[in-house]
């Protein structure tokens, strides 16, 4: 065992109590716990064999498969925290990685990325190796985990570095407000460099439920998707919901099939219309729980829980609810001078509690600007993170209101509009399968508001969407259903149609990609 407490340890404990139980389906490749504690041993002591130093990095550069959760478990028992390396995101920004963190080892290879000459490169062990290091480091809650990376506003990624005490925060929270059994089958749809991905592992790992990993195809194609999820049984689904909104919601497949008991949204605002119609076109014995989490990566990935009801469908003020804070989490909400906001009025979030990160790597300026000191109710000092997102607290329904970024608010002719306000009245929109908004600033021009939006199949016998006279009158139809909906300000000036949305390396939209005024119909 590993010392009192840490996430090996409490694996280690799950692994002795159900050995032969299957904690990995990669595309019917089954390991059992047993067997993953064994093969993560190799990993160990091959890292500690090659000079892994307890409490320092190992880059992780694996393809996408179950690999990845025997690597993790192998840095985590060597003492080191795991830096992930996506071998799908460009060679630029793993260079960049590696470099930030101070990499010196990395585990594994991936075909056409370059992991340094000034960096050792360790072979990740077989499954069926066998063999342990003569001694491990003892490990506690301050041992080192992970450091995920996020975008960061001057292209420079940001590494957010967190410890064993951290993450079985976050699960010991989740467990006891969700409802978690060893019959459970989790999906596991994220990049490793996605934090959704700590919760997609740990989850299944410490309650002796089963992870299978999606596959490359079956994350493309909806009718795949769902075919995947009603042959592997998963129960448990996390997802970004706007891939939700095109895998699952697009209504592909077996779906009145599906074993799914709880779908967790969570990464950006969830749309609760799109929730709704989907539960609603499943049989009344076959609807999921629709769980939405708020969180961020400097938070251990999720902060609130709230389970979608009745309520969340019907109600028309701006804005989602998100439920109240776990355990592991204290959530504020402030004005620009970081003073408590009135009940019922928007406030910037601010996080802090065991979930909170002690401070981005090697980054003590961007620490200054995101950290604040300031009074509990107790009278003690607490350190809290600003996130940058708006929210408000609703008495009727008991939960926090998302209201997106801050910077997320845009100023066009005086009026100061929010993007996900625009983004849900055009997803409302009769003909509409999704959109995204964005402030277009051409040189010489006043700002204005420009949306990509993506039609829904036309029925047989309608125009195809390329044909212009069609395509001009979708948007004319957008155009009149937004003036119900939305005062003339805040409805876009340019409408684009468009075949697919941006998307970041985690499947969230991403703004700054959308096709401009000229490449389409406007």
């Amino acid at each position: 065992m590993s010392g009192p407490m840490s996430l090996i340890s409490r694996f280690e404990r799950q692994a002795g109590s159900t050995p032969h139980a299957v904690a990995l389906d990669d595309d019917g490749r089954l390991t059992t716990y047993a067997q993953l504690d064994q093969w993560s041993d190799a990993v160990c002591a091959d890292l500690l064999a090659a000079g892994a130093v307890p409490g320092g990095l190992v880059g992780i550069l694996l393809p996408r498969d179950s690999r990845w959760i025997a690597a993790i478990l192998g840095v985590l028992k060597a003492g080191c925290g795991y830096v992930p390396l996506d071998p799908l995101y460009p060679q630029a920004r793993l260079s960049m990685v590696m470099e930030d963190a101070g990499l010196t080892l990395i585990l594994g290879d991936a075909p056409g990325i370059d992991p340094g000459s000034s960096r050792r490169r360790v072979d990740m062990p077989s499954a069926g190796a066998r063999r342990r290091p003569a001694s491990r480091p003892p490990l506690d809650l301050a041992s080192p985990a992970y450091v995920i990376y996020t975008s960061g506003s001057s292209g420079r990624p940001k590494g957010v570095p967190m410890q064993h005490r951290q993450v079985l925060g976050l699960m010991d929270a989740v467990e006891a407000r969700m409802r978690f059994t060893p019959t459970d089958v989790w999906s596991l749809f994220h990049s490793f460099a996605f934090d959704f991905s700590v919760f997609e592992m740990w989850g299944p790992l410490l309650t002796g439920a089963r992870i299978v990993t999606v596959p490359q195809t079956a994350r493309l194609d909806p009718a795949r998707f769902v075919e995947f999820l009603r042959g592997t049984g998963v129960t448990v689904l996390s997802m970004v919901p706007t891939v939700f909104r095109h895998l699952v919601a697009s209504g592909a497949g077996p779906q009145d099939e599906l074993a799914v008991q709880q779908v967790v949204f969570a990464g950006e605002a969830v749309d609760p219309g799109c929730v709704s119609g989907w539960l609603s076109a499943l049989p009344a014995g076959k609807r999921p729980a629709a769980l939405n989490m708020y969180g961020i990566t400097e938070g251990t990935v999720h902060s609130t829980l709230r389970e979608m009801t009745a309520v969340d469908f019907t109600r028309t003020e701006p804005g989602t609810l998100i439920g109240t804070p776990l355990a592991h989490s204290r959530m504020r909400l402030v004005d620009q001078d970081l003073r408590p906001v009135e009940k019922g009025e928007p406030g910037e979030i601010l996080l802090d509690g065991v979930g909170v990160t002690d401070g981005y790597l090697g980054r003590p300026e961007l620490n200054r600007e995101r950290f604040v000191d300031l009074p509990s109710a107790d009278g003690s000092t607490a350190r809290c993170f600003r996130t940058g997102d708006l929210a408000s607290w609703d008495e009727d329904t008991g939960s926090y209101v998302y209201h997106g970024r801050i910077d997320d608010q845009v100023k066009v002719n005086g009026h100061r509009i929010e993007l996900g306000e625009v983004e849900a009245s055009l997803r409302a929109c009769p003909g509409v399968f999704d959109a995204a908004v964005a402030l277009h600033s051409p040189p010489g021009a006043a700002p204005s508001l420009l949306a990509n939006v993506i039609a829904e199949a036309p029925t047989a016998g309608a125009a195809a969407p390329e044909d212009p006279a069609a395509s001009s009158r979708t948007v004319r139809d957008i155009r009149k259903a937004l003036a119900t909906r939305l005062p003339r300000y805040m409805i876009p000036q340019h409408i684009q149609l468009v075949p697919s949305l941006p998307r970041t390396e985690s499947g969230k939209i991403s703004r700054k990609g959308l096709v401009p005024p000229a490449s389409g119909v406007s």
